[in-house]
Parts: C-alpha cells; sequence; structure tokens
C-alpha cells in the first residue's frame, strides 16, 4: 500500500516538472529581418520546344520568397508539361514561351508586397498573361486575405465593387455592361487580385474580366485608411 502512495506521489511530481519544463521552453516564432531588400531571381530554359525566361523578387525573408518563387515555379511547370504533351517544333507549331516579370514590389512596416505577371503562349493570336498580387505580412510571413484588404480601405466589397464600376465606366474600353458587367460584381472572385501598397490598395482585373483582350488588365486604386 506505501509503495503504490509514494509511486502515485512520484508520478505527480514528475507531472510538475514535466508541465514546468514545457512553460519555460521557449516558443518557435517567426521573425522577419530587420531591413529586407528587393533583388531579382531569374529562371532561365531553352529547349526545342519551348523557352522560360522568369524575374521574380525575393525579399530576403524565406517564408515569403519561397510563396513567390513557388507561384513561378508552378507556373513554369505547367507551361514544360504543355511543350511536352504537345511537341510544338515536332509538329511545327511556334516554339511554346514562359514569361515572369514584377513591378511595384513593396516594402512597409507591416506588409510586403509586389505584382507578378507569369505570360505563357502556347500557340494562338497571343500570349496569355495572369497577374498574382503577391502580399505578406511582414511580421509572420503570412498571405493577406481579401477580407483584409478591404479593410485596410475601410470598405465593404460592396463599396469597392460600387466604386469599381464608377471607375471602369469613366473608360468607353471597360464600361461594366453587357458580357463585361459580372465580371466587376461584387464577388469575392473577382476581387481576389489585389495589391497592397503604401497608400492605396490596388485592385486588378485579369484580361477578358471587364473588357476585351486589347483593354488589357484594368485597375482600380482605393486609399488606404490604415
Amino acid at each position: 500500500m506505501r509503495k503504490s502512495i509514494v509511486f502515485a506521489l512520484l508520478s505527480i511530481v514528475l507531472a510538475a516538472v514535466v508541465l514546468l519544463l514545457v512553460a519555460r521552453a521557449p516558443m518557435q516564432s517567426f521573425t522577419a529581418p530587420a531591413q529586407a531588400t528587393v533583388a531579382t531571381s531569374t529562371i532561365t530554359v531553352s529547349t526545342t520546344e519551348y523557352t522560360v525566361q522568369a524575374d521574380y523578387p525575393q525579399f530576403g525573408i524565406p517564408a515569403i520568397d519561397a510563396k513567390i518563387k513557388a507561384d513561378v515555379e508552378s507556373g513554369v511547370s505547367d507551361l514544360e508539361k504543355q511543350a511536352l504533351q504537345d511537341k510544338p517544333a515536332e509538329n511545327h507549331f511556334p516554339t511554346y514561351t514562359f514569361d515572369a516579370q514584377y513591378s511595384d514590389a513593396h516594402i512597409g512596416p507591416d506588409f510586403v508586397s509586389a505584382r507578378l505577371v507569369l505570360a505563357a503562349y502556347t500557340g494562338g493570336a497571343h500570349e496569355m498573361p495572369v497577374i498574382i498580387g503577391e502580399n505578406f505580412h511582414r511580421d509572420s510571413g503570412q498571405i493577406v486575405t481579401l477580407q483584409e484588404a478591404l479593410a485596410l480601405t475601410g470598405k465593404t466589397l460592396d463599396q469597392v465593387a460600387a466604386a469599381a464600376k464608377a471607375q471602369l465606366a469613366e473608360n468607353p474600353d471597360t464600361q461594366p455592361t453587357g458580357i463585361w458587367g459580372p465580371g466587376s460584381d461584387s464577388d469575392p472572385k473577382n476581387y481576389a487580385t489585389f495589391l497592397i501598397q503604401k497608400d492605396n490598395v490596388v485592385f486588378i482585373f485579369q484580361p477578358y474580366q471587364v473588357a476585351p483582350y486589347a483593354a488589357g488588365t484594368p485597375e482600380i486604386s482605393i486609399p488606404r485608411v490604415k
């Protein structure tokens, strides 16, 4: 009986020690560099079937850099798979291409962002660019959500959509009517591509979303209130 009591007491003491050690153990946390800078990384590939020339930004923040690199490499991989399947050179088609460029790189005290333009050509009249707004919390490396971006403007999605339609209506090439109207409706999918800058949040529309291809990638700018 005494042995059982002693064993129970020892177990309680051991459990308490373990809990104390866990409580004192340092928590794993993300630490962003005090100073971040923008550098250009490049992927270059040239074969008889396809070519790749992809420039993309790296900020010296591992979690952010890895996500941006993965987005570009995913686009390159898709192009390579398509070229290997279609064999454009073997079938006397133009060489497939993948180009990537970036602009509007921003490093703020709270957010890091950049605009990526990934353009693939796999035949047809022109290449097809895709715009990616890369937006991250600087302190955690987490991706900024649409709701967080809207909060920076102090506006709801409905209010942003109304402002977008008003701005688009000012340009004859981007009238928000007919088949182009739904592309700027108050739907989260329509405003999923955005870019956080120092003083504003830019909402970007993909080719063919709100206007013909010739109109490019229209965008609207909403001032930040925080």
